[in-house]
């Protein structure tokens, strides 16, 4: 942790820094769920696209929640952090679902594809799923190591009052003779 007067300095962008980044995160969430509605869940291009769509949002919001993860670090901020595993969890569940569900929507739609845009098409839905699995992946990083971060702080804390509310024991080493 910084030492006092470094801290009380820094302590002055904790609240915009989570302000800016919340609102981006919310902002994000808003465009992307604008750009897929209506919702037409099943139509298989609609899931398709959507998909797609979030292989290249994800990385964006992966991004605002480390931005996040380094603020509450910093402050170790157990509310935030919990909201950084919590968030970062259903979002590695959401894209570990979403990948393997654009995989069968791929090879449903690989059949209607124009046969001479076939292999941009598998280049394409690869790269998406590549994208898809690899955010699910560090998603998941995310919130294992947002949740140790409450556990180390719970701890520290602990650690700290354990410390305040022990008497002070000195030892005194025993005196030799010359």
């Amino acid at each position: 942790m910084p030492p006092t007067a470094n801290r009380d300095f820094l302590r002055r962008i904790r609240t915009p820094a989570y302000v800016f980044l919340l609102l981006t995160l919310l902002f994000q969430l808003v465009d992307f769920v604008s750009a897929s509605t209506p919702l037409r869940i099943d139509s298989v291009v609609w899931r398709f696209a959507t998909a797609g769509g979030v292989s290249n949002s994800a990385g964006n919001f992966l991004l605002l929640a480390l931005l996040i993860y380094a603020v509450a670090l910093l402050y170790v901020d157990r509310r935030m952090l919990t909201f950084v595993g919590t968030v970062s969890a259903f979002l590695a569940l959401m894209l570990l679902i979403g990948t393997g569900s654009f995989a069968l929507d791929a090879l449903q739609l690989r059949s209607r594809v124009d046969p001479s845009a076939v292999r941009h098409f598998d280049l394409a839905s690869m790269q998406a799923f590549v994208k898809l699995a690899i955010e699910s992946m560090v998603s998941a990083f995310f919130a294992i190591s947002a949740f140790r971060a409450v556990s180390a702080a719970d701890k520290e804390i602990q650690r700290e009052e354990r410390n305040f509310d022990s008497p002070i024991v000195s030892r005194s080493a025993p005196l030799r003779a010359p």
